[in-house]
């Protein structure tokens, strides 16, 4: 199965909902949508994991390097609804703080705004 992702808003803040598998095959993909729904306004994106079926080794370093580039412009990325399969493979490899995983896009808004102050 190929990767899709939908484009939404949440209170002002772009959100990517992301289906199918983020792997090898689908690389660059989501780093690409990423960047076309980033608002350097309000400074952060959502990706809402809930339709990810499968994820490998090239689909975290994609959203490793979402969040990295993010970072280097002053904002943020914070993954929400993140499916079983890619919440088992981001405690494996450690990140799913580092990544910050919350269970819904709210909860990511609350956080965020308290995090800014």
């Amino acid at each position: 199965m190929n990767v899709r992702a939908e484009r939404e808003v949440i209170e002002g803040v772009p959100l990517l909902k992301v289906s199918g598998n983020l792997d090898f095959d689908t690389s660059g993909k989501l780093l690409m949508w990423a960047d076309e729904a980033w608002d350097p306004e309000k400074k952060l994106l959502i990706l809402d994991l809930q339709g990810v079926e499968h994820i490998d080794s090239a689909g975290v370093t994609e959203l490793v390097l979402i969040k990295k580039r993010a970072r280097r412009q002053g904002g943020n990325v914070v993954l929400t609804h993140v499916s079983d399969v890619a919440r088992y493979v981001l405690n494996i490899m450690g990140l799913q703080e580092p990544l910050e995983v919350y269970d819904t896009s709210e909860a990511a808004l609350a956080a965020q705004a308290v995090a800014s102050g």
